[in-house]
């Protein structure tokens, strides 16, 4: 088999039978508005002690805004599932610019939080670029790759293309610094690059080139360099006052847990836990509804992937199915990235919880990829 072959058959355009252009995939919308329901509840429960102690106000702090978002996020999501495919064609390259223009404004007004700058803050709300910056690359690099197929041997019309587009947005994040973002864009665009047929010895340049920056990146700081050192001791309670104090903590909500739980409302260590509204949320879920409230949550995401991956198998257009895996791709990076760190099974990272986590930023931008992924299962082959 020839280079670039391995993923021909996946972008056929002339794949067989019906396409239906009225009805989306209806169980994608429920099991998302199911985990978005989920999500507002463990909002309240992890964050009402944080929002009455830190800001001094109602419990309800954070589940009012929440909700707030949700409402402006389905509103987003359902326009965009009712869209007709030209727009959403029409609007892929003013998407990425503006998103890339959002990020170059950080370094110049953005807020700083955690020694890092990576929000705007805007009429008294924050909200970060690199979300929106996710979806503007991934639909941009599926145009490249999927409009350009038959010159996917020519480095100049497939590799170099997309490797220029995401360049400069990895730049502006390496400045905040943001590396989980960083790496979360090129990771995506990696696997674009090989389902759309790119030679695979120019994805292996690629990850030569870029390997040993990430690695120079990713020590150049010290508390950087200890989190890895911590995760690979394979002992973070020794350090748990310290590197490993979010990631104890963590682990002894899961540990408290049990089987079912302590019941919703009642988890004691979500009150020592750091960001367990946010990105140890599901700690507090482990917590309170134990093993078995974890797996319900690992299932409803399993069957929403499912569900996606039957949207990217029946789209017959190759732009389309490439963005439709590129989006469902960033969803699932997010979801067992955050699993992930809050068990230690990788180097400890802030990522949120798709839908579950507290954030207008992942919500909003969470919810447009249903909507786009929605729009395209009109499309799908029947």
């Amino acid at each position: 088999m020839n280079e670039g072959e391995v993923a021909k058959t996946w972008l056929k355009e002339d794949a067989p039978g019906p396409a239906s252009e009225s009805q989306f995939d209806k169980p994608l919308l429920v099991i998302t508005i199911l985990l978005v329901g989920f999500g507002l509840l463990m909002v309240y429960s992890a964050g009402s002690l944080v929002s009455a102690r830190k800001f001094d106000g109602p419990s309800s702090y954070f589940l009012i805004r929440q909700l707030g978002f949700s409402v402006v996020g389905f509103f987003l999501l359902w326009q965009i599932a009712h869209c007709q495919r030209r727009t959403i064609h029409n609007l892929v390259i003013p998407t990425y610019l503006f998103s890339v223009f959002l990020l170059v404004l950080v370094p110049i007004i953005g807020v700083e939080r955690n020694n890092s700058t990576r929000w705007l803050f805007f009429m008294g709300l924050t909200f970060q670029p690199l979300e929106l910056v996710k979806i503007g690359v991934v639909l941009l690099a599926a145009r490249c790759l999927g409009r350009h197929q038959e010159y996917m041997h020519f480095v100049g019309r497939s590799f170099i293309p997309v490797f220029l587009l995401i360049s400069f947005p990895m730049i502006l994040l390496a400045s905040q610094p943001d590396f989980g973002g960083s790496l979360c864009i090129l990771s995506a665009v990696v696997l674009l690059m090989f389902v759309g047929r790119v030679p695979i010895r120019y994805l292996v340049y690629c990850v030569m080139i870029l390997i040993p920056i990430l690695l120079s990146y990713l020590f150049s700081k010290t508390y950087r360099l200890q989190r890895v050192i911590t995760f690979f001791s394979g002992d973070p309670f020794s350090a748990s006052q310290d590197s490993g104090y979010q990631i104890v903590r963590a682990l002894m909500a899961f540990g408290a847990g049990g089987l079912s739980g302590v019941g919703i409302g009642s988890s004691d260590l979500k009150s020592r836990l750091p960001e367990a509204q946010n990105d140890y949320i599901m700690a507090v879920v482990g917590e309170e509804f134990g093993f078995i409230g974890v797996v319900a949550v690992v299932s409803a995401f399993s069957f929403l992937f499912y569900r996606c991956y039957l949207i990217i198998q029946g789209q017959r257009n190759p732009e389309d199915r490439l963005a439709a895996f590129g989006l469902t791709f960033m969803l699932f990076w997010g979801a067992a990235l955050n699993l992930a760190v809050a068990l230690n099974a990788v180097p400890s990272k802030g990522v949120p919880m798709p839908f579950v986590s507290y954030g207008g930023s992942s919500l909003l931008c969470s919810l447009i990829c249903i909507g786009l992924l929605l729009n395209y299962s009109r499309t799908s082959v029947r």
